[in-house]
Protein backbone atom coordinates (compact mmCIF):
# COMPACT_ATOMS: atom_id res chain seq x y z
CA UNK A 1 0.00 0.00 0.00
CA UNK A 2 1.70 3.53 -0.71
CA UNK A 3 1.29 5.72 1.89
CA UNK A 4 0.73 9.52 1.38
CA UNK A 5 3.89 11.40 2.74
CA UNK A 6 4.11 14.48 4.17
CA UNK A 7 4.63 16.93 1.15
CA UNK A 8 0.97 15.15 -0.09
CA UNK A 9 -0.65 17.64 2.38
CA UNK A 10 1.03 20.60 0.07
CA UNK A 11 -0.05 19.71 -3.04
CA UNK A 12 -2.37 19.24 -5.67
CA UNK A 13 -4.23 16.10 -4.09
CA UNK A 14 -4.60 17.09 -0.85
CA UNK A 15 -8.68 17.42 -0.98
CA UNK A 16 -8.74 13.82 -2.45
CA UNK A 17 -6.27 12.15 0.00
CA UNK A 18 -8.35 13.91 2.88
CA UNK A 19 -12.03 12.49 1.26
CA UNK A 20 -10.46 9.23 0.18
CA UNK A 21 -8.46 8.37 3.47
CA UNK A 22 -11.35 9.59 6.29
CA UNK A 23 -12.79 7.27 8.40
CA UNK A 24 -15.95 7.38 10.35
CA UNK A 25 -14.30 8.44 13.27
CA UNK A 26 -10.97 10.15 12.17
CA UNK A 27 -9.32 11.76 9.89
CA UNK A 28 -7.20 11.20 6.65
CA UNK A 29 -4.26 12.32 8.57
CA UNK A 30 -4.63 10.56 12.06
CA UNK A 31 -5.27 7.56 9.62
CA UNK A 32 -2.07 7.51 7.60
CA UNK A 33 -0.24 8.73 10.82
CA UNK A 34 -1.85 4.97 12.12
CA UNK A 35 -0.64 3.27 8.80
CA UNK A 36 3.23 4.69 9.10
CA UNK A 37 3.09 3.46 12.67
CA UNK A 38 1.61 0.10 11.64
CA UNK A 39 4.44 -0.16 8.68
CA UNK A 40 7.48 1.25 10.71
CA UNK A 41 6.99 -1.37 13.00
CA UNK A 42 6.16 -4.35 10.41
CA UNK A 43 7.71 -3.41 7.21
CA UNK A 44 10.83 -0.74 8.05
CA UNK A 45 14.09 -1.59 9.20
CA UNK A 46 14.02 -0.66 12.78
CA UNK A 47 10.98 -2.88 12.77
CA UNK A 48 12.16 -6.21 11.42
CA UNK A 49 15.42 -5.89 13.17
CA UNK A 50 13.36 -5.30 16.38
CA UNK A 51 11.85 -8.69 15.64
CA UNK A 52 14.95 -10.35 15.28
CA UNK A 53 16.39 -9.06 18.12
CA UNK A 54 13.34 -10.29 20.25
CA UNK A 55 13.44 -13.67 18.97
CA UNK A 56 17.30 -14.50 19.03
CA UNK A 57 18.06 -12.25 22.24
CA UNK A 58 18.63 -15.67 24.64
CA UNK A 59 20.15 -17.04 21.49
CA UNK A 60 19.15 -19.80 19.00
CA UNK A 61 15.31 -20.88 19.91
CA UNK A 62 15.40 -24.88 19.08
CA UNK A 63 18.55 -24.90 20.98
CA UNK A 64 17.26 -23.47 23.91
CA UNK A 65 14.04 -25.55 23.65
CA UNK A 66 15.86 -28.56 23.77
CA UNK A 67 18.30 -27.57 26.58
CA UNK A 68 14.86 -26.59 28.55
CA UNK A 69 13.16 -30.09 27.47
CA UNK A 70 16.06 -31.97 28.35
CA UNK A 71 17.08 -29.79 32.18
CA UNK A 72 13.52 -30.05 33.68
CA UNK A 73 12.99 -32.64 35.72
CA UNK A 74 10.19 -35.20 34.31
CA UNK A 75 10.51 -38.28 36.55
CA UNK A 76 7.41 -36.86 39.45
CA UNK A 77 5.32 -36.70 36.24
CA UNK A 78 6.56 -40.59 35.00
CA UNK A 79 5.81 -41.90 37.57
CA UNK A 80 2.37 -40.45 38.18
CA UNK A 81 1.24 -41.76 34.44
CA UNK A 82 3.15 -45.12 35.72
CA UNK A 83 0.98 -45.42 38.42
CA UNK A 84 -1.85 -44.42 36.73
CA UNK A 85 -1.43 -47.31 34.16
CA UNK A 86 -0.54 -50.20 36.66
CA UNK A 87 -3.97 -49.20 38.81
Amino acid sequence: MAIPTENTWRSLVKEDITRYLQAKLRGAEDRIKLFRLAWDLTMSPFGTRETLYERFFFGEPVQLTSYLYLSYDKECYVQRVTDFLKS
